[in-house]
């Protein structure tokens, strides 16, 4: 197979304009993109620290300690910082809403950027990208 052929900045791309899309969905919300991961994340899991919620999505403490202040700033989380509760930062009612509209929104992009792709072409492709990404997982573990 000629490698080459495979023009691997198409997905970057495809990173890119989903954050676009996703960024002037939100432009009245005031949060980005960035913030969705860890709303997803928290909506997903429980967390006992701002170290787990790091180390869960992958980014350093500072990033984390910065994006969890405006998440309390915005109303979106609280954190619980008594050691009373097993939980530490749990989201509230207005981050829930984000987290489900986030959802949402993710869905309807995903279904316009398949729309007119034949079921067959879609579930060959998904198989042949899990493969992909299987394959780059075992290059780094």
């Amino acid at each position: 197979m000629k490698t080459e052929k495979f023009d691997f900045s198409k997905f970057i791309s495809l990173k890119k304009n989903y954050d676009a899309y996703m960024s002037k969905a939100l432009q009245d919300k005031n949060i980005s993109v960035g913030h969705l991961v860890f709303l997803k994340a928290l909506s997903t899991k429980d967390f006992n620290s701002q170290q787990e919620l790091s180390e869960f999505i992958s980014c350093n403490k500072a990033h984390t300690s910065r994006i969890v202040t405006k998440l309390q700033e915005n109303g979106l989380i609280q954190v619980d910082n008594s050691k009373s509760s097993h939980i530490a930062i749990n989201l509230t009612e207005k981050g829930k809403k984000y987290a489900q509209m986030a959802d949402k929104l993710a869905k309807v992009y995903i279904s316009k950027i398949v729309e007119n792709i034949n079921p067959n072409d879609l579930e060959t492709f998904t198989k042949v990208f899990h493969q992909i990404y299987e394959n780059s997982e075992s290059l780094i573990n």
